[in-house]
């Protein structure tokens, strides 16, 4: 809520809708935070369905302010294309581990079939349309995936091992 004195006697009060597309943990505690990076302060139960961006820096963080991280946008950003894709929006992403940035993990999957996706900030989310290509073929069993390794030319996908 915005509010400002315009002066003689008048008060204009403004709001602001944002939505939680995200969990954030800072500094050991996880809280809600909006598209455009702003900190909403601790999460509602049904928040558990939202992806968990983890590796942040440690800062102080207030709800209502807007969080500068580079780390936090970056993964924001990876989400967003995670939700806007129908494919990847399927596969359902669940945290992003924005600790380094040469190795971006995002972990994708429903129930007990999760793998990982590694991805460097600089090709991104140009390399998340080559995973959902790779996805959307469907010839892929994503319960014997253990990752997809998109930091080099060819995507490299590791398999589970199997037990004889």
């Amino acid at each position: 809520i915005k509010i400002l004195r315009r002066f003689p006697n008048q008060i204009a009060i403004g709001g602001f809708l944002r939505e939680t597309v995200a969990l954030a943990s800072f500094n050991g505690r996880v809280q809600a935070v909006s598209r455009d990076g702003y900190l909403i302060g601790a999460p509602e139960a049904e928040a558990d369905t939202l992806p968990v961006i983890k590796g942040l820096q440690k800062q102080k963080v207030h709800a209502g302010v807007p969080v500068a991280d580079e780390r936090l946008t970056t993964a924001l950003q990876i989400i967003d294309f995670a939700a806007r894709d129908r494919v990847l929006a399927d596969a359902g992403l669940r945290s992003v581990n924005i600790d380094d940035l040469d190795k971006i993990v995002c972990v994708f999957g429903r129930d007990k079939a999760l793998f990982d996706v590694f991805v460097e900030k600089d090709k991104g989310l140009a390399k998340f349309r080559d995973l959902s290509i790779i996805l959307g073929r469907g010839n892929l069993d994503l319960s014997g995936v253990k990752y997809v390794d998109l930091r080099f030319d060819e995507p490299v996908i590791g398999k589970k091992k199997t037990r004889k």
